[in-house]
């Protein structure tokens, strides 16, 4: 509005077109426009962020497939490898040959059969374990008693049951395979006279004597020959490897190992004593056969010592070292104070 002359002129200015002009070139009408930009293509970085996702769940689920089956075939090897050396050492191995008294009287001891048969051994020493081991994991996964969660092996889904199965009875082959090993190493290196020798091989010496002959009986003989037809090359083998007791290392490995397994693993809200009962069970098997050995005249009692312990101490190794088997004592009525007067009231009870 201007005033010329006395008249009053009315001057209209293009305020719509400088607004208009202004809000297209202002910086907030810019960074709109680039948001609406940004909305109209989020639809499809939306697809290419969930594709790219996708592909690196799948990588990831395809390098757990392939570390758990290289840790698979590891396991495989290692078993085999044991197993192997096990066969090699009976078919082809020979025990360390060394000499005897004939006036000794621990070689001297009646021909027995065994107490405790081969397939009473396998019963109790293998398939007991493995039977109580696969129940006890199915009745924990039925209790979710374990913490473990499921691997994906491709297309396949290990649960926390199958996990533990194959975690404890594949240890427990291993430690048996391994016990035996260490038992045949024994063996072979010292061939130690089992107490029937004397009895069963009737030894013949070079000279044509036997052990009969006075002039025989301090001497120390390690050339001869076998009498008794009916002793066979296995027999003659066999009767070589008295120390260690395989049967005493076998039996105590596989109860222990058994024993320290339910003693970590096996849950009931009963009383304890049939834990501990089983436990008792299982090692009084063991201490058994050890001493059938024994009154079997199959081992002296030092090769039954030797064993038990070898046995016995490697099931604790494999249990505690390698497992880490342990019981778990239960927290659930444990409860953390949650104010400053509870952790106060606390300190003051236990003082």
């Amino acid at each position: 509005m201007v005033n010329q002359n006395g008249k009053t002129v009315v001057v209209k200015l293009p305020m719509e077109q400088s607004h208009i002009d202004s809000t297209e070139t202002s910086p907030l009408n810019q960074r709109l426009r680039d948001n609406n930009s940004d909305i109209s293509s989020s639809p499809s970085s939306a697809v290419n962020s969930d594709q790219s996702s996708k592909k690196l769940l799948h990588n990831s689920s395809t390098n757990q497939s392939r570390k758990i089956l290289l840790n698979i075939f590891v396991d495989v090897i290692v078993l085999c490898l044991v197993g192997s050396a096990i066969v090699i050492f009976f078919l082809i191995g020979e025990p360390y040959e060394r000499g005897f008294f004939c006036n000794d009287e621990s070689l001297l001891h009646p021909h027995h059969t065994s107490t405790v048969k081969h397939w009473m051994l396998f019963l109790f020493g293998i398939v007991v374990p493995i039977v109580v081991i696969f129940f006890n994991e199915i009745v924990r996964s039925k209790k979710n008693l374990d913490e473990k969660s499921e691997l994906k092996l491709f297309n396949w889904t290990i649960s926390a049951c199958k996990q533990n199965l194959y975690k404890f009875i594949g240890m427990f082959l291993l430690g048996t395979a391994s016990c035996q090993l260490l038992t045949d190493i024994g063996k072979y290196s010292i061939g130690r006279y089992r107490p029937y020798f004397i009895t069963l091989c009737q030894p013949i010496l070079s000279d044509g004597t036997n052990c009969s002959d006075p002039k025989n009986l301090y001497q120390y003989i390690t050339n001869f020959t076998c009498n008794n037809p009916a002793v066979t090359e296995k027999m003659l083998k066999d009767i070589r490897m008295s120390f260690p007791s395989a049967n005493s290392s076998f039996s105590f490995f596989t109860m222990t190992y058994c024993a320290l397994y339910l003693n970590a693993r096996f849950e009931w809200n009963g009383t304890k004593i049939l834990n501990y009962f089983l436990q008792f069970m299982l090692i009084a098997l063991a201490w058994f056969t050890s001493l059938s050995r024994i009154s079997d005249y199959k081992h002296h009692w030092s090769d039954v010592l030797a064993g038990s312990t070898l046995g016995f101490l490697l099931a604790i190794f494999v249990c505690h070292f390698i497992l880490k088997l342990q019981k778990r004592e239960k927290c659930s009525n444990l409860k953390l104070p949650s104010t400053k007067y509870e952790l106060s009231t606390q300190t003051q009870n236990q003082i």
